[in-house]
């Protein structure tokens, strides 16, 4: 009969090896592409595709765009645009984000506290990433980055 300090060691060591193996992917999860190689792989990713290269392409707009710089954000809308389906949602969203006549500060004022953010427009509301965007009551003026 196996006694309960036996079993406390064993749920130790067991934890001990699951923590170590977070761990060990946390460091492997961290490598470096540079733009050309992002810009291949963006447009292998392109939807309709299966979900883990659709996963891939939009994290291009909520994760990787802040990466970016825009002369690269710019390089990668001009690559990519002319193989959009634009009847497809992931590459409008891709459109309105990567578009450089699409972006815009936003002021908007909130419990008495006045702030502005840089959005794009993406389905009549400025978003500041696919599932966010600002409430329009909150709204007091938009100003066009790029002159549209």
């Amino acid at each position: 009969m196996i006694g309960l300090a036996h079993i406390a060691l064993l749920i130790q060591k067991k934890e001990n090896h699951v923590i170590h193996l977070f761990q060990k992917i946390k460091v492997m999860s961290t490598f470096q592409i540079d733009f050309f190689e992002l810009a291949f792989l963006a447009e292998a990713c392109i939807p309709p595709v299966p979900i883990a290269r659709a996963s891939f392409f939009a994290d291009l707009s909520d994760k990787y765009y802040a990466l970016m710089t825009q002369e690269e954000r710019n390089k990668l809308f001009e690559w990519l645009s002319p193989k959009l389906d634009l009847t497809n949602e992931d590459c409008q969203h891709f459109f309105a984000r990567f578009n450089m006549f699409n972006q815009y500060r936003v002021k908007h004022t909130y419990n008495g506290r006045t702030d502005e953010t840089i959005a794009y427009k993406f389905n009549d509301k400025y978003h500041v990433s696919k599932s966010q965007s600002i409430n329009e009551d909150y709204i007091d003026c938009v100003f066009s980055l790029h002159g549209a």
